[in-house]
Formats: C-alpha cells, structure tokens, sequence
C-alpha cells in the first residue's frame, strides 16, 4: 500500500485496485499504452512493486476482440502507411473520375489539404458514419458532400484489398464482442478517467463497462457529459491539497526564456532532473526549445511526444529533397543544401567549395542543364580555364588548378549521384502531366538520403525510422499516378514521423527516466508521480484549443450527425478544458505555471489563461481578481537576463554569467563598455556605425590611404584595366573599392522565368556570335551583302548557333522558345539591314579587322593621361573599319536599346565619367593602328534598338583624357568615396552591402549616397567627384 499521499486520486484508485485484488490478472486501459506504463512505474516506485498488472489501451482490446474474425475473413489491419497511400490514392481517384468540383481538385496538390483530408476522413470513420449518412446531413455544394465522395472510395478500396483500418478494427471488435469476450477479456478490467466516449471507441468502452469493468476514479471524475469549462475542476484542485504554499506562477518573454528560467529554478532548489516533470499545452514548439536548452546545458531529457521532423536537420534534408522535385531541379535549392553541409559524396572536397563550383556552372534548373553541366565537368581542363595571374608562381598556380580539378571531379560525382536517384519531374513551365507512383518516388526518397551528411547518433535513429517508412512506401504496389500526387502522398506519409533526443539501449527517450527531466502534454499530466511539477505555455490561445470550425466538416453538419458521433468546437473546445482541469485537479507538491508573451506560431502577443487567473483567486482568496492584478503579480516577463533574486532561480551557464554580469548595474546597457572591451571585434563594429554617421571622412566612410599603392591600376602595369572599371570608378569609387579592390562579387544564380529563355546578358552574347560570324563570313566581299544568298546565309547561322544555345540552355518551353527564337531571328535580320543601308548610302569602308582584343599578352596597349603618366587597359572591339581616306572607324555592336549611350545635355558628354568606353577605346587604338581614330559609333541593329546610331567623333573623344586622369586621384590618395547620387546604386553589385532599397516605383535609396549629398560640399575629398560632375553637365 502506499504510505504517503498519492500524486493524485488516479494513482490512489490503482493502489486500492492492487490491494483488493492483488494476484489478479489486471489490465489498465488508457488512451495510449504509454499513458499506462508511466502510472504502473510510479505507482510501483510508490508501494515497491506489484504483480498482475498490464498496461493496454482501447485500440489493443479492440485488436484482441477483432483478431480472430479479421484473420477467419482474410482481412489485413493495414499499417499507418497503407492507410494514409489509400486514402490519398482514393482522392487521385475522384479527381480523375471529376467527382469533386474544380477546386477540390485544385486543392488536392497541397501536402496540407490532404493531411487535411485524411484526418476527416479517419474520423468519420472511427465515428462510424457512411458516406450515406455524411451526404444526408450536408447540401449540395457542401465541401462534406466531396468528403463523402473520398470517404466512399476510401472504403471501397479497402474492400479492394481486403484491408482495414482501426475504425474497421472497432467496429468487427463490436460486431464479434460477445463470441470474442470471453476468450479475450480475463482478468479485472480497469478503465481510465479521461477515455473517449464518442464513435465506436465510445461504444466498446460503453460495452465494456456492461462486461464487467471497472471506472477508475480520478481527480475530476468521468462525468457522463463533458464540462463546458475548467472552474468546478480548479475549484477542486484546492480541496484536493493544492495549496497557497505549493503554487508559484511567472510569466517569460518566448518559449526559450520560459524553459531556461525552470531550469534555473530547478537548480535553484538543488533538485535532481528526474524529480521534475514539464507539462506543456504545445508540445512541439516546447520540445523543440527543450532539445536545444539540453544540448546546450548537457541535460538528458526525455518527451513524451518527440520533436516533429520537419523541426529537425533531417526533416529540412528532406523537405529540400521534395522541394527541388516539386519545383523543377532549381540549382540554387542544391547550393543552400551543399552550403549547408547537408549532402555530399565523401570524396574530400568541402561542401561550401562544391556549392561554389555549382554556382560556376549556372545550371538553373532542369534535368538536361544538370546533364550539360555534368558532361562539361567530365572534360574540365584546369590549364586552359583558369587564369594565371602574372605574378603567380608555378608551384601556386600548379596547386590552383590542382584543387579546381579535384574539386570539378567531386562534384561531377556528387551531381552524377543526385541525378541517378532523381525521379522524372514536369519541367518547369510545363503543363503536361508526369506519371509517377508512390513506391518510386519513395524508392528515390532513400537514393537521397544515402547523400544525407547526419549529426550523431540521434540524427541516425531518425533517419532509421524514417527509413522504415519509406521502405514500406517503396513496397506498395506501384499504382500509377501523377507526380504531383505521388509527392503529396509521400510528405503526407513521413508528415508524423517524430524525431527524440539519443536513444540508448535500455531506455526509451518518450517515457520518465532516471537522470532525465521528463516533457509531456495535458493529457499524461501527472502520470510519471515526479513531485516537482511545470505547466508551461500556459496563455490563453494554447488552453483553450481550437477556435475554428473543421474547413471540410462544419459544425453544422457535424451537428446534424449527432453529438455522439463527432464533436462540435465547443464540444471540442470542452473536452480539452476538461483534460486541464483533470490535470490542474491531481496536482501534487511544488507546482509553477508559466506562459510565454510572444505567441510561438505568429510571434504575436500572448495573455495568461482563464485557469491562471482562477488559481490566482484561489490562492489570494480573492474573487475580485482581474487579469490586469494577475499581471501586477506576475512582474515583468522572465527574459535572456537572469533574474536571481526575484525568482529565486540559479544561472545556468557561460550565458546567463554573462548577461548576470551585464544587468548588475541599473540599465542593461551600463555592461557596453565591459563587451566592448572584451570582443574587439564588435567594438570595431559599434565603432564604425557612429564614425559611419558623422560628417568627416573616415576609413568607415572611405578613407583608406593604405590601398592607395596597391590599388592604383598605374602602379600594376602587368593587370591591365577595363573601360567599364574606370565607368564603376567614376560613378562611385566604394563601390570600385569593394569590387576591384577586395574582390567583391554579388553571387549570379539563374533565375526561372516561366516567360523568358535568355536573359538580356545571354541574349547579347549569342546576337554577337551571330555578327561576329556573318561579319568573318562577308569581310572578304562585303558587296554581295544585298543579294539574297546574305540573307540565306546570316539565317542559317543564326539558326547553328540558336541550336546549339537550345541545347546548352534548355528553354522553359516550347512556346517561350518560338517566341524568343522569332525575336533573335529579326534581330538578325535587323542588323543585316543596317549593314546593307550602310553599304547603299556610299559608307566607303572596308572591314578592317574583326573581335579586335588588347590589354592581352600578345598585344598590350596603353591610355596616356594628361599628368604625362599612362594606363594599361583592355578590351575587346567589335569592328574597326578603315575609311577611304585612311582614318579609322570604330564600331561597337549593341543588342539592348541606346537610351544608355545617347549623349544628354545635363549629364554631359561622358556622363561625369560613367561613359569612357569609346574615348579610351579610340585613344588606345590609335597608338596601336598607328592612324587616327576620327569616329566611334555604338549601333543598335535590332528591333529594340532600332537600328539606330549613337557617334563620338574624334574632338569629342579627346576631352576624356583629363576626365580619367582626375579619377585615378581616388585610389591615388585612397578616397574610395560614395556616390552622391542614388541612381548610381539601382544596379550596383554592393547594393546588400550599403543597404539599398527600392521603394514602389522603382526608386533607389541608398544611406551611403544619402550620407554623401548630405556632406560633399565640406569634404574635400568630393571636389573632383563634384567638379566632374558640374563641368561634365554644363554646356
């Protein structure tokens, strides 16, 4: 017997079963088998053991009454798996058979409508109600009345397959109960308080009471209808020794904060973590935050109910795996996995170097693209596509093209890997139905994970379980279905896989162990018997359950069926009210009830819950509480900081020393000095984000005489340098000294666009082969341009080169591809037209040289400016030609429209130094022609650009000279100042960096270029960016 105060009146209920019937075979009936095994421990760690008693829940009777009949019949109980693929499989088929409207259908491609489905589905069922039922209690066009559809089919598939579920178990367990019973059902039957008593759980419970068994009594009782609110419960938690000693409450600011102030409570009262049970109104986001606090802490704990696993590393694995099938294979999905350290080969190479190596390839996305990308892997040759630098030494440059070879070799393995267990999937932008099933999609699912890179042991042992999931999947039947549906089926089926912290031999990580502070929900309250006790996440939302009506079943027709077969949400609504005052009735010993303010699901603001402040009354003794008292005595919300002499509680670790030792004075941030001191680099950053906002140059603003040297392109001959790195110099140097200076690069992915092939970059360099070849075709006998054979010519190899960029880049589509392949055509035939304009109006001059490079080892070429000083560049022409009168033109081909290049007014000639690219061509071509360069043009022979010419001649051309020598004094004094205007920054690289907006319209806003206009006029380091500006803009 027991010899102190039972834990509760449940625990007492068992101890005087045990005593009259003691030898006795006994069963204790429970919700869950769980629910019985944590009673039976406790109550033997209270009397010092027991014999006769067994731990079974309704649904394990059921399978005993049933066991024999299903067998007799040739009827399989269907595993969780089979059951969720049928009933998924049974709304493919009213889809396909348009039983359902058009927006059932539609909806049935999310994962989460179907869980949805599902879950009415197996309620009806366990309900007991027929699809006849279900349609007489619904209207026409009522989302029941397709339920009922699913649910018909549903069934029929079961008897297909000669299968049941556990609603079929309960109901041949009834059916066949008074043949089975008394074979099955010896010994005392004890049944616990808080069982079901709706559907046909509630019948066979009804059926056992009528055999012979026996209620046990608990704190609330089992009355024959549910209560509607928790307060006769709560007022009996006081008679039932509840005390204004054994009662404390808090209130904290997020989950986390809440859990890591009972763990400083805990130390605090110098308890062992066995004695403590956390009881929790939201056992996923609590357990989440308790697996984090113990691994931080190196506390074991066990849960009742695990972590959910898309909350863990190996749910994300996943979730991205489903992810990039669902979305057409998007490359950047594989980088943030590979960046992630989630997939990999073993072959060596880091994942982050393989994710960049990736990034390299511009795959985008779609199986042929990743076919491409790895033939092009296969045939890398490091000696010709990697640059040498000239300075480089051998040995340097050798180890470079080492590790790019061995790292192209590992991701040629790893993307061959990906690939081989990659199921057919629609691509992207296409409308044609993939076939697929469900055992192939989850045979892949476990190609995928043998890339998965886990994190310990528990990691293991989840990717076990879920394992065995999808090799019961990937043992289906194979029926055909669509790929979409195939992968809804399949996310539906791992969606309840639980993840729980290292499973050990001999333990269990969801039941009470030694050592191990224990979480469990409302319902399992009390059972472990640990007398010290927290119910945590105690605010308004999470007690009062759900507020919304089931989307599928209303309450209306929920109503119509009957209170005895599905509740209402109200009924539902009452019933966890009555679990919480159940709980709140059998507290025992030192209890705190804490809620967290910020809502875990929307990050909103949180109250306390109705019982709170009912207890609040009962231990003050006072009636007249409000929540607004009830807040007053709880104080301010427990946070990150420590607090040891208001709560009574013990710091933890490093952090809560640190944070203690930052709040010892009155404010918080009296502790700035003391951080600042001790982490340099956060003082450097504090630093820099006041000097950053004052109105004198710094190093935090641009200042850096100390890269002056190193950065001046005069000073390094041997790195020539390009007309478009003098044009980012003169729109804004910090921008030049961010990409050429620390070799800065914005990250360029390919982005699907459903509507588009090639972007503009794309389009330009294939238009241009198209020039370059026709032109090298023609150069020799330009005077046949006007026959048709050019024209037949320039179409057949506009049409080579647009195949082989086909096959390189898949297109999204057919149509998108015809679309696009007609524009590229016109503007072939665009430019042929201005050249044959060029030829009828007399041009008189010859194609000279074609793809003109210099700034190159075999040609280098000097810009010389008017400080006597000279600038080696680079480039690329794409025509010179040379005139009659032996004068050179320069003709530089555009696809995109001239807008950009037009000389205007009020930005001057060169823009202020943002257009330099035909004076520093024409100023270095004339020392390497050795002729004068007396014309520019930039043409735009397409239909964008019209066709139209926008020309430099050679007067103008010369007045850039001092326009470039001016900016090399930025990087000569090291002023890598900002731009002072915004528009420079809405296509800028570093926009992340300085933090550049847009507003609706498209309008930049940049701090930096704020900070600028703000300060130019004191600032002696603007006066050139100024005085180039003003001169440039004035006539």
């Amino acid at each position: 017997m027991i010899d102190r105060e039972p834990a509760s009146r449940l625990l007492g209920s068992l101890d005087s079963e045990t005593g009259a019937h003691p030898y006795e075979p006994k069963r204790l009936i429970g919700p869950d088998v769980n629910y019985g095994r944590e009673l039976l421990v406790a109550l033997a760690r209270r009397t010092g053991g027991w014999i006769g008693w067994e731990a079974t829940s309704l649904g394990r009777i059921a399978g005993e009454l049933a066991f024999v009949p299903l067998h007799a019949s040739g009827t399989e109980v269907g595993s969780d798996v089979r059951i969720r693929v049928l009933v998924n499989r049974a709304l493919d088929v009213v889809i396909a058979r348009n039983l359902v409207s058009r927006d059932f259908s539609q909806l049935g491609r999310s994962v989460g409508f179907r869980q949805t489905l599902r879950d009415s589905v197996l309620e009806l069922r366990v309900a007991g109600v027929t699809p006849e039922a279900l349609e007489r209690a619904t209207v026409e066009g009522s989302p029941a009345r397709e339920v009922a559809a699913v649910l018909r089919e549903y069934e029929a598939l079961l008897s297909e397959e000669r299968t049941t579920d556990s609603a079929g178990v309960f109901a041949t367990a009834l059916d066949h109960f008074d043949d089975q019973a008394r074979y099955c059902l010896d010994g005392r039957l004890c049944l616990a308080p808080t069982l079901v008593e709706r559907g046909l759980p509630g019948r066979l419970l009804a059926r056992l009471v009528a055999f012979g068994a026996e209620r046990l009594d608990g704190d609330a009782g089992l009355p024959e209808n549910r209560p509607t609110n928790a307060v006769p419960a709560v007022a009996g938690a006081s008679a039932y020794g509840v005390t204004a000693t054994s009662i404390d409450m808090f209130v904290a600011a997020t989950p986390s904060d809440e859990l890591r102030e009972v763990f400083r409570r805990v130390a605090a009262e110098g308890r062992r973590w066995d004695e403590v049970e956390i009881v929790s109104t939201n056992v996923d986001t609590y357990g989440v935050a308790l697996d984090v606090l113990c691994q931080q802490l190196g506390v074991g704990g066990t849960m009742l109910h695990g972590i959910p696993l898309a909350r863990t590393r190996l749910g994300r694995i996943l979730e991205r795996w489903f992810q990039w099938l669902g979305d057409g294979l998007p490359a950047d999905l594989l980088r943030e996995a590979l960046e992630a350290g989630e997939i990999g080969v073993g072959t060596g190479v880091e994942s982050v170097v393989l994710a960049r190596e990736l990034r390299e390839l511009r795959v985008g996305w779609g199986r042929e693209r990743y076919e491409a990308a790895v033939q092009r892997l296969e045939s890398f040759d490091g000696d010709t596509l990697i640059h040498r630098r000239s300075d480089e030494p051998d040995e340097d440059y050798s180890a470079r093209v080492a590790s790019r070879r061995r790292s192209a070799a590992a991701l040629h393995s790893l993307l061959g890997a990906i690939l081989k267990v990659t199921p057919p999937v629609p691509e992207r932008g296409s409308y044609s139905a993939i076939g697929s099933s469900v055992s192939a999609l989850a045979a892949a699912t476990l190609g995928w994970l043998e890339l998965a890179h886990l994190h310990g042991e528990a990691e293991q042992q989840t990717l076990e379980r879920v394992r065995i999931r999808l090799q019961q999947l990937a043992e289906l039947d194979g029926a055909g279905t669509t790929f979409g549906a195939a992968l809804a089926t399949v996310r539906d089926a791992l969606s309840d896989v639980r993840a729980w912290p290292l499973l050990t031999s001999d333990s269990k990580p969801w039941s009470a162990t030694g050592g191990m502070v224990h979480l469990t929900d409302i319902a399992h309250a009390t059972t472990t018997d640990r007398s010290r006790l927290f119910l945590v996440g105690f605010d308004s939302d999470a007690t009062a359950g759900i507020s919304r009506q089931d989307p599928l079943i209303p309450d209306v027709v929920r109503a119509a069926l009957g209170s005895e077969a599905l509740s209402t949400t109200t009924q539902r609504r009452d019933e966890r009210a009555f679990l919480l005052a159940n709980a709140l009735a059998s507290l025992r010993g030192r209890v705190t009830l804490s809620y967290a303010t910020t809502r875990s699901a929307d990050s909103g603001e949180a109250g306390p819950a109705p019982a709170m402040l009912r207890l609040r009354r009962l231990l003050d003794r006072d009636d007249s509480l409000s929540y607004a008292d009830l807040r007053e005595r709880l104080g301010a919300p427990v946070s990150a900081v420590p607090a040891r002499v208001a709560n009574g509680s013990e710091l933890l670790d490093a952090r809560d020393v640190w944070l203690d030792a930052l709040s010892a004075g009155p404010i918080l941030l009296d502790g700035e000095a003391l951080v600042r001191e001790c982490f340099h680099s956060l003082d450097t950053g504090i630093r820099a984000r006041i000097e950053a906002g004052s109105p004198v140059l710094t190093q935090f603003t641009g200042m850096i005489p100390g890269a002056a040297e190193a950065l001046d392109p005069r000073n390094r001959q041997d790195r020539p340098i390009s007309p478009s790195a003098l044009e980012k110099l003169a729109a804004c140097p910090l921008s030049w000294f961010y990409h050429y200076g620390l070799g800065l690069r914005t990250p360029e992915d390919p982005e699907y666009d459903p509507d588009a092939w090639l972007d503009s970059a794309q389009r330009g360099t294939l238009l241009h082969e198209i020039f370059e070849q026709f032109v090298a075709r023609f150069i020799d006998r330009r005077e046949v341009l006007a026959s048709p054979a050019a024209a037949d010519e320039m179409a057949a190899i506009a049409d080579a080169i647009i195949e082989r960029w086909r096959v390189e880049v898949p297109p999204p589509g057919d149509v998108v591809l015809e679309r696009e392949v007609s524009e590229l055509r016109r503007a072939a035939s665009s430019f042929l037209e201005m050249e044959r304009d060029a030829l009828a109006t007399g041009d008189g001059g010859t194609w000279r040289y074609l793809e003109y490079a210099f700034g190159t080892d075999e040609r280098s070429a000097l810009y010389s400016l008017t400080d006597g000083s000279s600038l080696a560049v680079k480039g690329r022409v794409d025509r010179i030609d040379e005139m009659t009168d032996g004068w050179f033109r320069v003709i530089d081909y555009k696809t995109g429209k001239p807008g950009k290049y037009r000389k205007i007014a009020k930005l001057g000639r060169f823009n202020g130094g943002r257009q330099l690219q035909a004076a520093i061509y024409a100023g270095v071509l004339q020392e390497l022609l050795n002729g004068t360069v007396g014309r520019f043009e930039y043409r735009f022979p397409t239909e964008r650009g019209q066709n139209q010419t926008v020309a430099y001649v050679s007067t103008e051309l010369a007045e850039a000279r001092p326009i470039v020598t001016q900016l090399l004094e930025h990087v000569r004094d090291g002023t890598f100042i900002a731009t002072t205007s915004a528009d420079d920054c809405k296509y800028c690289s570093a926009r992340p960096i300085c933090r550049v907006s847009e507003d609706d319209y498209g309008k930049p806003a940049s701090p930096r270029a704020k900070w600028a206009s703000d300060n130019a006029a004191t600032i002696d380091a603007y006066r050139g960016m100024l005085e180039r500006r003003s001169r440039e803009a004035s006539p």
